[in-house]
């Protein structure tokens, strides 16, 4: 084995040995085979502004780990990788190049590129050319089995494919669901556009402007009828306002809006709403003051409250305690018992906010959490299942009654809609966006019902990775309105919209169902080793209509396109085979755009039997339990990573990251350290103990193993095929490895080799290359990475119970025995003492009464009835139920006792001594002494 200090490089030395085999033998290139089930799988594509780092590594690694794993399985899969480079972010990055903007300047520093380099990147095709490579070498180098004939790039730099988008859209736009028309947007007022997703910062993603309406009170300020504009929700519960709410601690000002005055905080509303400033107010000043509601005519006064945020909204809240728990808690935290005027009765109930407060326990306004989910659970409630109880409105739904008392008040000038951002949404150029209402922009219906229908029954046919994501999925659906499809062509990177070529569609809209066009690629792209040789133009809609989706006669195909029959033939029938997806992987952050507009765009296009199967989704990663920030200096580059630690290394870090879940995972890099030992450990080792003949074969401890490794095997399958590679890497790596060490020199040489065999293909999901590596050493003339499981061993189940059972009382024995030692004694010997024929004929006869879903009293009245002889051992019965598991036991556990007698000796390293059969002695819960 290689010194310490040299054990990176002798690994890197083997990754690029095997990355090169795999190339030349092209066995990640895979053809149509259908006597093999295939799996096709996909991860959303990297963003060509930068390089890779661990964070990115993470998330890509899932679906390598998954490509891997299928492959073991037996499937045909399909693995491939393109680049995204549409959007604005590149075009702004570059602008902020040409404008010599210091921060650009500091990233591109950061990203490793030479100062000499820096004014080429006023060109938004050279961060695209410079970053795309780095991004396919680290991804060749991590070892990562993808099919590099079908990769590609987005945008109008690819003509092949634009005309794929194109097609897309040109076929939605046949099917009546795209539009132009008016639309409130997200809008930058700096640089004048919309803001879609990918020209946000991350944090921002999925926030989207929210229709409120503000009803007008009526005050007075210097001597004018000033309108105090409350924004809400929830215009229905006007009727019972006791008061507004204005946040003492922000400045208001007073302005003029057309022909009123109105007080307000936030002067960023919707872009179009323009107001003259008048005066500044201190929202102090404006504290007990009066104000009339319009639709009551009651008079209610201004109270201070801090969680009034001043940019949301217009600043001022309306006050209905009966019917907002934020309202209640503030007024009893001020010493004010709310008057509570109720509204609204649901299921019977009408003071629900009251008892959902108590029920969760909320004592103020600091139990922010709580509020806010005491808020949801009551709007949820009264919105779905409430009654109004206030005429003219009395016995309608609340959620007919909101939008009668809405027009109503709109009819009278007593109220109006706006639209308005829930939290503050930053463009990538820095500025704070706003609102906007835009006029003949291309809108996509999301909101059609019959769309959203069909999205919903595609989800319910999906599997998703985790399970419960569904639910979101199924929510997101819900609540996603109409989306802007296009922007200025001038100003981002992209396809053309087919029949307004000033704009391009945007960076989501065109990433929506790529997935098809990587089964094309192969074809199309001309770098492609099987380009077909066709020009852009030769791609028209019949084509992609023929090929994708079974539709025209090939002869008029071939005739309008120019391209040979028995070649469209080839393309199409590949579709066929590798469509639907199977697998799409995503971080969580994308389900609310980009995982939803890919459900919704494949169900409008293809045929059922072409939507999507599965959505795998993970969450963010942290490093070494905090959160990676160019600020803290901790973003590790994947490109780093490989060069000082290598491939297996950077893989079976991520891998033990974190399993398949939302929450964080979390890159314990101490890990490090102990792999540069233990890898190439296990290449000189392994094939010694494969090698080497079994020295202590024996029988019982044979079958008991084997029985446990393939139980253990195929509950590791299991957590892999739920893509819990933390979970793996505990119980597959490290747990067992050290039980095969432990077992594996009583084994048959012909079973020791198969449970070393299995037990590596396990690990090369994560380790491949130190694996390919080891394989080849056992004398394989075959790549490991062709391989797939085989359990056949053959395996007596009824000793499935032993390994479990000896570590069981081989823990018991160590407890006594260091209780006895902490007194001060000293042991020995431990002296087992075996059940009797009765105590297992006992167990067995309980054992049968439990398959009859019984329980203790239906047993006991059992005893009574059937064994009344028994009824002298009711304490003995009831120690057997505790351990359940053991209740099927027979002689054979003498068999393993004596079987396993010297392993037992050595966990608890004592003398071990069996005697015969005592009453006291239980099936699964032996009777023991220590001397």
């Amino acid at each position: 084995m290689p010194s310490q200090d040299n054990n990176i490089e002798f690994l890197k030395q083997i990754e690029e040995k095997w990355q090169k085999i795999w190339e030349e033998k092209r066995i990640f290139e895979p053809e149509i085979n259908k006597s093999k089930k295939k799996f096709f799988i996909t991860i959303a594509f990297p963003y060509m502004n930068g390089k890779p780092h661990l964070g990115h590594l993470f998330s890509f690694a899932r679906a390598e780990f998954h490509a891997r794993l299928r492959r073991l399985q037996g499937f045909n899969v399909l693995y491939p990788q393109g680049w995204h480079c549409t959007g604005s972010p590149i075009v702004a990055n570059a602008l902020m190049v040409k404008e010599k903007n210091p921060k650009i300047f500091k990233i591109l520093e950061m990203l490793g590129v030479p100062k000499e380099e820096w004014s080429k990147f006023e060109n938004p095709e050279h961060w695209i050319n410079y970053f795309k490579p780095y991004w396919k070498e680290t991804f060749k180098k991590a070892g990562f089995s993808i099919d590099w004939r079908r990769e590609f790039i987005t945008t109008y730099l690819n003509p092949y494919f634009s005309k794929f988008v194109e097609w897309q859209y040109l076929t939605l736009k046949e099917k009546g669901l795209i539009y132009k028309g008016k639309h409130a947007v997200v809008w930058c007022p700096k640089e004048k556009k919309i803001v879609g997703d990918h020209d946000r910062k991350d944090e921002y993603a999925g926030i989207q402007p929210e229709e409120v309406v503000i009803i007008k009170f009526i005050g007075e300020v210097d001597g004018k009828r000033v309108v105090f504009p409350t924004t809400t929700y929830r215009p229905e519960t006007v009727f019972g306002v006791e008061n507004l709410w204005l946040n003492p601690n922000t400045t208001y000002y007073l302005v003029k809006k057309e022909e009123e005055y109105w007080i307000l905080s936030n002067l960023d509303l919707q872009e179009e709403l323009k107001f003259e400033i008048v005066k500044e107010i201190n929202g102090k000043d404006l504290i007990n003051k009066k104000v009339i509601n319009p639709i009551t005519k009651e008079e209610v006064l201004i109270l201070p409250a801090e969680f009034v945020k001043p940019d949301f909204g217009t600043g001022v809240v309306m006050s209905v305690p009966a019917h907002a728990p934020y309202d209640y808690i503030a007024l009893v935290d001020l010493g004010i018992k709310p008057k509570m005027k109720f509204l609204i009765e649901t299921e019977g109930k009408k003071n629900l906010v009251e008892e959902v407060i108590k029920s969760l326990g909320i004592k103020s306004q600091k139990d922010k959490e709580l509020l806010e989910k005491a808020t949801k659970e009551v709007y949820k409630k009264e919105f779905h299942k409430g009654i109004f109880l206030i005429d003219p409105y009395k016995g309608l739904k609340v959620s007919e009654a909101k939008e009668k008392v809405t027009d109503d008040l709109i009819k009278e000038n007593k109220a109006e809609k706006i639209y308005i951002l829930p939290q503050e949404v930053i463009c990538r150029c820095g500025a704070k966006c706003v609102v906007n209402i835009v006029e003949n922009q291309w809108f996509i219906k999301y909101s059609d019902p019959k769309w959203k229908e069909l999205a919903h029954k595609c989800v319910e046919e999906m599997r998703f990775w985790p399970k419960d994501v569904k639910e979101t999925f199924h929510r997101v659906i819900d609540w996603l309105n109409d989306w802007a499809i296009s922007h200025d062509a001038k100003k981002e990177l992209g396809t053309p919209l087919p029949w307004d070529k000033s704009q391009v569609i945007e960076s989501l809209s065109d990433s929506t169902i790529y997935m098809a066009y990587y089964v094309l690629a192969r074809f199309l792209e001309p770098n492609s080793k099987d380009f077909i040789g066709v020009r852009p133009e030769q791609l028209t809609k019949e084509f992609f209509d023929f090929v994708l989706l079974g539709k025209g006669k090939i002869e008029e195909v071939s005739e309008k396109t120019g391209i040979k029959k028995e070649i469209l033939e080839k393309i199409k029938e590949e579709c066929e085979y590798w469509y639907p997806l199977n697998a799409r992987h995503s971080g969580k952050d994308l389900i609310q755009n980009h995982l939803t507009f890919f459900i919704f765009h494949h169900t409008a296009i293809f045929d059922e039997k072409k939507w999507p199967k599965g959505i795998a989704v993970n969450g963010h990663v942290l490093l070494d339990g905090e959160k990676m920030s160019k600020s803290k200096g901790n973003i590790i580059p994947t490109d780093w990573a490989l060069e000082n630690w290598g491939a297996d290394i950077s893989r079976f870090l991520v891998a033990s990251a974190g399993d398949s879940t939302l929450d964080d995972g979390n890159l314990d890099t101490r890990v490090v350290e102990r792999l540069k030992i233990e890898l190439p450990k296990l290449i000189e080792e392994i094939p010694v103990l494969y090698k080497e003949d079994s020295q202590q074969k024996n029988e019982i401890i044979e079958k008991a193993f084997l029985a446990y490794y393939k139980n253990k095997l195929e509950e590791i399958i299991k957590q892999l095929d739920e893509l819990n590679f933390r979970t793996v890497i505990a119980e597959g790596y490290y747990k067992l490895f050290k039980e095969i060490k432990q077992y594996l020199d009583y084994l048959s040489d012909e079973n020791k080799k198969k449970v070393i065999e299995e037990w590596l293909k396990i690990i090369s999901i994560f380790v491949p290359h130190t694996a390919e590596e080891i394989w080849q050493r056992l004398g394989k003339s075959n790549l490991i990475s062709q391989e797939t499981f085989n359990f056949n061993f053959e395996v007596d189940e009824k000793y499935g119970f032993a390994i479990s059972y000896i570590e069981d009382l081989a823990e018991n024995i160590r407890k006594i025995k260091k209780l006895i030692e902490k007194k001060g004694g000293k042991v020995n010997k431990v002296e087992i003492f075996l059940p009797t024929k009765e105590n297992y004929e006992i167990a067995k006869w309980l054992n049968k009464k439990l398959e009859e879903n019984k329980n203790f009293k239906e047993i006991l009245d059992d005893v009574k009835k059937e064994k009344p002889e028994w009824l002298k051992e009711i304490k003995k019965i009831q120690k057997l139920l505790k351990n359940p598991g053991y209740l099927k036991l027979d002689e054979k556990e003498e068999e393993v006792i004596k079987g396993f007698k010297e392993i037992l000796a050595q966990k608890v390293e004592l003398e071990v001594e069996i005697k015969g059969s005592n009453p006291e002695s239980l099936p699964g819960n032996l009777r023991f002494n220590l001397v």
